[in-house]
């Protein structure tokens, strides 16, 4: 599952696992063996491993533990966040803009994984490439994450019925109030466990 690749392995490694946390701490611990001139030692550490404990798909994120929920919680505040999730129970279009690639790919991520126990099932693109702006203007539902120097490009193709977050600046645009269609009890009980959190 996880091939690091030939060339260079103590930089590259590709896996379809999104398993954040192990690759975080894989990759910190990699990086120490580097610093301190142990590279001859990355071979035995990374393939002589015999096993470790895979993270269980059917757990809650929890902050801290959870690196990318974290950096949402940081960047966006209580009432943005509670109008995306109803956005995304409500099955819209929905665009995350962030000029850093790490903050941009966390906040896409976590997103689709406050769905828990559902699951985001439509177009997921944690960072669209440039060529494929077109994308933005699909008619089905998507979670789309666009690095913030192209956002003139996306806004200037005639967006219709688009929630848009700016995780930069926190600012929130839709046409639409999901969060007025959840149920009172449902939205005070999430405010109440985002200020325990």
């Amino acid at each position: 599952n996880l091939f690091p690749v030939r060339q260079n392995p103590e930089r590259t490694f590709y896996c379809y696992l999104p398993w954040f946390e192990v690759f975080y701490k894989l990759l910190n611990n990699l990086a120490d063996y580097l610093s301190k001139g142990m590279s001859n030692v990355l071979f035995h550490v990374f393939w002589q491993v015999p096993y470790f404990i895979a993270p269980d798909p059917r757990s809650l994120p929890s902050i801290p533990e959870n690196r990318n929920l974290t950096e949402l919680i940081v960047a966006v505040d209580v009432g943005n966040l509670l109008q995306l999730y109803a956005s995304m129970l409500f099955e819209r279009r929905i665009l995350i803009f962030a000029s850093k690639l790490s903050t941009l790919t966390s906040c896409v991520h976590a997103l689709s994984a406050v769905l828990y126990p559902m699951y985001w099932q439509h177009i997921f693109i944690p960072v669209l490439p440039p060529h494929l702006l077109d994308y933005c203007c699909a008619p089905m539902p998507y979670l789309i994450g666009v690095h913030s120097s192209l956002s003139e490009r996306v806004r200037s193709r005639g967006l219709e019925e688009v929630v848009i977050l700016n995780v930069d600046t926190n600012t929130l645009e839709t046409p639409f109030d999901d969060h007025k269609r959840i149920p009172s009890d449902v939205v005070i009980n999430s405010l109440s466990l985002c200020d325990d959190a």
